[in-house]
């Protein structure tokens, strides 16, 4: 896919916002700024989320472990301040978007589109053919994932049966 395809693949929205961020100078870059994506994404995530510590702890256990598998890419304004961040986990020739955060302030803007796009196009120059952005759990956010020309994929089906159900017997 080229890139004026990924961009006409865009909804109108997405298009609008990536216009306005390249008009306000907001750049893009790979990031080793670990801490600080913690910090800004603790400090948001605790307001929601009481057990926020136990995520960042994961996220730096599965850093430790795999330090070549995950990306950070921010996302800075025009003053070159960083107001966001992506993490993606890579494996093959595939992107798992994993956590992203913006300000608060640039949140309402453009910031996250900007960001998610140009991240794509980091991730393409990186050899990386696919970028699973997991889950549309709730109309935002399917909306705001599927604007970027995606498509919606099940590829688990889980289901649960009891062992009565099945004709087994369980132990007592």
């Amino acid at each position: 896919l080229s890139e004026c395809d990924f961009f006409l693949g865009l909804s109108k929205s997405r298009k609008q916002e990536i216009r306005y961020a390249l008009a306000n100078q907001v750049l893009v870059e790979q990031s080793d700024n670990f801490d600080d994506f913690y910090l800004q994404y603790f400090e948001q995530a605790c307001k929601y989320n009481p057990s926020a510590a136990e995520v960042i702890r994961g996220i730096k256990k599965v850093r430790r472990s795999m330090p070549n598998q995950i990306v950070l890419f921010q996302v800075k304004d025009g003053e070159s301040v960083s107001v966001g961040y992506a993490m993606f986990g890579l494996y093959k020739t595939t992107a798992y978007y994993l956590f992203g955060v913006t300000s608060k302030e640039s949140r309402e803007r453009y910031s996250g589109s900007f960001l998610l796009w140009k991240s794509f196009k980091y991730l393409k120059k990186m050899g990386i053919k696919l970028v699973d952005t997991e889950g549309v759990n709730s109309p935002k956010r399917g909306w705001f994932k599927l604007s970027f020309g995606g498509l919606l994929k099940t590829y688990y089906h889980v289901t649960y049966e009891r062992a009565e159900a099945r004709g087994e017997l369980t132990a007592e």
